[in-house]
């Protein structure tokens, strides 16, 4: 499922998916900037239906899921 989603980005982002991916580890909340260029290129990409940003859930989801994408494009990265 991960690749189908990560596939509806544009390569030219992949890298930027990964840097902001990474800044949501290990932190106790997301800075807004970074929360809102996830959710920026998760509405315009990936999602059909818009993720509301002010949601707990729609962010557990989309932070969740853009992990994974991250992940996706690291993996092709190593290959």
């Amino acid at each position: 499922m991960e690749e189908i989603l990560a596939d509806r980005i544009p390569p030219e982002l992949h890298a930027q998916v990964i840097e902001l991916a990474n800044k949501t580890y290990r932190v106790l909340s997301i800075d807004e900037v970074t929360l809102t260029a996830i959710f920026k290129i998760w509405n315009t990409y990936v999602d059909r239906e818009e993720q509301d940003m002010t949601c707990s859930a729609c962010r557990m989801r989309v932070i969740g899921r853009f992990r994974q994408i991250a992940n996706v494009y690291a993996a092709r990265i190593e290959q």
